[in-house]
Protein backbone atom coordinates (compact mmCIF):
# COMPACT_ATOMS: atom_id res chain seq x y z
CA UNK A 1 0.00 0.00 0.00
CA UNK A 2 1.25 3.45 -0.82
CA UNK A 3 0.86 5.32 2.45
CA UNK A 4 3.15 8.09 3.68
CA UNK A 5 5.72 7.07 6.28
CA UNK A 6 5.26 8.83 9.64
CA UNK A 7 8.01 11.34 10.46
CA UNK A 8 9.02 9.42 13.59
CA UNK A 9 9.82 6.34 11.49
CA UNK A 10 11.74 8.38 8.90
CA UNK A 11 13.81 9.99 11.69
CA UNK A 12 14.52 6.59 13.28
CA UNK A 13 15.62 5.13 9.93
CA UNK A 14 17.91 8.10 9.23
CA UNK A 15 19.47 7.75 12.69
CA UNK A 16 20.04 4.02 12.18
CA UNK A 17 21.61 4.62 8.75
CA UNK A 18 24.24 6.88 10.36
CA UNK A 19 25.95 3.70 11.59
CA UNK A 20 28.23 2.39 8.82
CA UNK A 21 27.40 -1.31 9.29
CA UNK A 22 23.83 -2.50 8.95
CA UNK A 23 24.52 -6.20 9.56
CA UNK A 24 21.78 -8.76 9.89
CA UNK A 25 18.54 -8.11 11.68
CA UNK A 26 17.64 -10.31 14.60
CA UNK A 27 13.99 -11.20 14.88
CA UNK A 28 13.99 -14.09 17.32
CA UNK A 29 14.75 -12.08 20.48
CA UNK A 30 12.23 -11.73 23.29
CA UNK A 31 11.51 -8.02 22.81
CA UNK A 32 10.42 -8.59 19.20
CA UNK A 33 8.43 -11.75 19.91
CA UNK A 34 6.72 -10.27 22.97
CA UNK A 35 5.71 -7.17 20.98
CA UNK A 36 3.79 -9.44 18.59
CA UNK A 37 2.29 -11.54 21.40
CA UNK A 38 1.17 -8.37 23.21
CA UNK A 39 -0.21 -6.81 20.02
CA UNK A 40 -2.42 -9.85 19.32
CA UNK A 41 -3.69 -9.84 22.88
CA UNK A 42 -4.36 -6.09 23.03
CA UNK A 43 -5.81 -5.74 19.53
CA UNK A 44 -7.67 -9.03 19.11
CA UNK A 45 -7.93 -10.56 22.62
CA UNK A 46 -6.05 -13.53 21.19
CA UNK A 47 -3.40 -15.49 23.08
CA UNK A 48 -0.47 -16.62 20.97
CA UNK A 49 2.83 -18.13 22.02
CA UNK A 50 6.25 -16.74 21.04
CA UNK A 51 7.27 -20.15 19.66
CA UNK A 52 4.49 -19.88 17.05
CA UNK A 53 6.20 -16.85 15.50
CA UNK A 54 8.74 -17.14 12.72
CA UNK A 55 10.23 -14.77 10.20
CA UNK A 56 8.95 -14.71 6.64
CA UNK A 57 9.88 -12.42 3.75
CA UNK A 58 6.22 -12.10 2.64
CA UNK A 59 2.69 -13.32 3.22
CA UNK A 60 2.55 -15.18 -0.08
CA UNK A 61 5.87 -16.91 0.68
CA UNK A 62 4.37 -18.09 3.99
CA UNK A 63 1.22 -19.33 2.28
CA UNK A 64 3.30 -21.18 -0.34
CA UNK A 65 5.33 -22.84 2.43
CA UNK A 66 2.18 -23.82 4.36
CA UNK A 67 0.73 -25.39 1.20
CA UNK A 68 4.02 -27.19 0.51
CA UNK A 69 4.39 -28.52 4.07
CA UNK A 70 0.78 -29.45 4.84
CA UNK A 71 -0.49 -30.78 1.52
CA UNK A 72 0.76 -32.95 -1.34
CA UNK A 73 0.94 -32.53 -5.11
CA UNK A 74 -2.53 -32.94 -6.59
CA UNK A 75 -4.39 -32.05 -3.37
CA UNK A 76 -7.32 -29.65 -3.54
CA UNK A 77 -7.05 -26.21 -1.90
CA UNK A 78 -10.40 -24.52 -1.26
CA UNK A 79 -10.80 -20.73 -1.58
CA UNK A 80 -13.84 -18.47 -1.35
CA UNK A 81 -14.39 -16.58 -4.61
CA UNK A 82 -14.02 -13.89 -5.64
CA UNK A 83 -10.57 -13.86 -4.05
CA UNK A 84 -7.16 -12.22 -4.31
CA UNK A 85 -5.63 -13.45 -7.60
CA UNK A 86 -2.29 -14.35 -6.02
CA UNK A 87 -4.07 -17.21 -4.22
CA UNK A 88 -4.73 -18.89 -7.56
CA UNK A 89 -1.09 -18.47 -8.60
CA UNK A 90 0.37 -19.86 -5.37
CA UNK A 91 -1.91 -22.90 -5.54
CA UNK A 92 -1.08 -23.57 -9.20
CA UNK A 93 2.68 -23.08 -8.69
CA UNK A 94 2.52 -25.53 -5.78
CA UNK A 95 1.04 -28.12 -8.16
CA UNK A 96 -2.20 -28.30 -6.18
CA UNK A 97 -5.74 -28.01 -7.53
CA UNK A 98 -7.91 -24.95 -7.02
CA UNK A 99 -11.31 -25.66 -5.53
CA UNK A 100 -13.71 -22.72 -5.24
CA UNK A 101 -16.67 -22.06 -2.99
CA UNK A 102 -18.60 -19.07 -4.26
CA UNK A 103 -19.52 -16.23 -1.97
CA UNK A 104 -23.02 -14.85 -2.35
CA UNK A 105 -23.86 -11.17 -2.64
CA UNK A 106 -26.46 -10.05 -0.14
CA UNK A 107 -29.02 -7.32 -0.87
CA UNK A 108 -26.95 -4.57 0.71
CA UNK A 109 -23.94 -5.43 -1.47
CA UNK A 110 -22.02 -7.32 1.21
CA UNK A 111 -20.80 -10.88 0.77
CA UNK A 112 -21.64 -14.04 2.68
CA UNK A 113 -20.48 -17.64 2.62
CA UNK A 114 -22.64 -19.99 0.61
CA UNK A 115 -22.62 -22.70 3.27
CA UNK A 116 -24.24 -25.28 1.04
CA UNK A 117 -21.49 -24.86 -1.58
CA UNK A 118 -18.77 -24.78 1.10
CA UNK A 119 -20.09 -27.93 2.84
CA UNK A 120 -20.10 -29.77 -0.48
CA UNK A 121 -16.62 -28.67 -1.60
CA UNK A 122 -14.74 -29.07 1.69
CA UNK A 123 -15.26 -32.83 1.54
CA UNK A 124 -12.64 -33.08 -1.21
CA UNK A 125 -10.24 -30.39 0.07
CA UNK A 126 -6.99 -30.81 1.96
CA UNK A 127 -6.75 -27.12 2.94
CA UNK A 128 -8.99 -24.07 3.16
CA UNK A 129 -7.09 -20.91 2.24
CA UNK A 130 -9.01 -18.14 3.96
CA UNK A 131 -8.55 -14.40 3.55
CA UNK A 132 -9.74 -12.38 6.57
CA UNK A 133 -10.60 -9.62 6.04
CA UNK A 134 -11.53 -10.99 2.67
CA UNK A 135 -9.78 -9.56 -0.37
CA UNK A 136 -11.32 -8.12 -2.56
CA UNK A 137 -14.75 -7.92 -0.88
CA UNK A 138 -13.61 -6.45 2.45
CA UNK A 139 -15.82 -8.89 4.34
CA UNK A 140 -14.65 -9.46 7.91
CA UNK A 141 -15.61 -12.98 8.93
CA UNK A 142 -17.40 -13.17 12.28
CA UNK A 143 -16.26 -15.35 15.14
CA UNK A 144 -19.33 -17.52 14.53
CA UNK A 145 -18.42 -17.97 10.85
CA UNK A 146 -14.82 -18.80 11.76
CA UNK A 147 -16.03 -21.40 14.27
CA UNK A 148 -18.23 -22.95 11.60
CA UNK A 149 -15.36 -23.04 9.07
CA UNK A 150 -12.97 -24.49 11.68
CA UNK A 151 -15.50 -27.13 12.79
CA UNK A 152 -15.97 -28.23 9.19
CA UNK A 153 -12.19 -28.36 8.71
CA UNK A 154 -11.85 -30.51 11.83
CA UNK A 155 -14.71 -32.79 10.77
CA UNK A 156 -13.15 -33.39 7.34
CA UNK A 157 -9.48 -33.40 8.46
CA UNK A 158 -8.71 -30.24 6.45
CA UNK A 159 -6.04 -27.65 7.25
CA UNK A 160 -7.13 -24.03 7.73
CA UNK A 161 -4.65 -21.40 6.53
CA UNK A 162 -5.78 -17.83 7.25
CA UNK A 163 -4.23 -14.77 5.57
CA UNK A 164 -4.91 -11.93 8.01
CA UNK A 165 -2.46 -9.35 6.65
CA UNK A 166 -5.13 -6.62 6.45
CA UNK A 167 -6.54 -7.20 9.95
CA UNK A 168 -5.27 -3.82 11.17
CA UNK A 169 -7.36 -2.07 8.51
CA UNK A 170 -10.71 -3.12 9.98
CA UNK A 171 -12.46 0.01 11.19
CA UNK A 172 -16.23 -0.54 11.23
CA UNK A 173 -16.40 -3.78 13.21
CA UNK A 174 -14.24 -6.04 15.33
CA UNK A 175 -11.79 -8.49 13.81
CA UNK A 176 -11.47 -12.07 15.05
CA UNK A 177 -8.28 -13.94 14.22
CA UNK A 178 -8.51 -17.60 13.26
CA UNK A 179 -5.85 -18.07 15.95
CA UNK A 180 -8.54 -17.34 18.53
CA UNK A 181 -10.66 -20.30 17.44
CA UNK A 182 -9.94 -23.21 19.73
CA UNK A 183 -10.24 -26.77 18.52
CA UNK A 184 -13.09 -28.48 20.32
CA UNK A 185 -12.22 -31.84 21.82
Amino acid sequence: MDLPIPDAITRALKKRLEHPILGYSRWQHGEYLNAIVNWYYQQYQTDIKPEWITYSPSVMYSIAKAIELLTSHGDNILVFTPVYNAFFDVIKHSERNILTASLIIKNEGSYAINWQDFDLKIKSAKMVLLCNPHNPTGTVWSEEELHKIAASCTRHNVWLCSDEIHSDFVFNRSFTSALKIKKKK
